[in-house]
């Protein structure tokens, strides 16, 4: 049975997992340029990225203009063709789950909902092509 790595990470909708593979780099919140009617109400905005404009998603809907809270992190992931970067307010660090504590489920005209069991807790693992979805 193998073992797979994930970045386990708080977000205001609850833990989340990552694949360490599709995890970029974490940063601090940082400036977002906002991108009106774009992304629906969970993307917060762009941000520059070396160069490169990267959408900044919330797990929690936002209404209005208000800053993100400089205490929040980004977690920068690697989609398909690009980088997605979604908004943390913890970091807990890497972890190692069984295969066999991993599940994929099906859903009917969507990618898979992925999840894992860890320490007892069903945690839902970010797809970074969902979160562009």
């Amino acid at each position: 049975m193998g073992i797979r790595r994930f970045l386990h990470f708080a977000t205001a909708a609850g833990d989340r997992l990552a694949a360490i593979e599709d995890v970029d780099v974490v940063l601090p919140m940082m400036r977002l340029d906002r991108v009106r009617g774009e992304g629906g109400d969970r993307c917060l905005g762009l941000m520059d990225l070396r160069g490169e404009l990267v959408p900044v998603f919330d797990f929690v809907p936002h209404a209005g203009d208000a800053e993100p809270s400089p205490d929040l992190l980004l977690v920068v992931l690697r989609a398909v063709a690009s980088r997605v970067a979604v908004v943390a307010v913890d970091v807990h660090g890497a972890v190692a789950i069984p295969d066999g504590q991993c599940l994929d489920w099906a859903v009917p005209g969507s990618l898979p909902i992925r999840s894992a069991n860890l320490d007892g807790h069903i945690l839902r693992i970010v797809q970074p092509q969902a979160v562009l979805a």
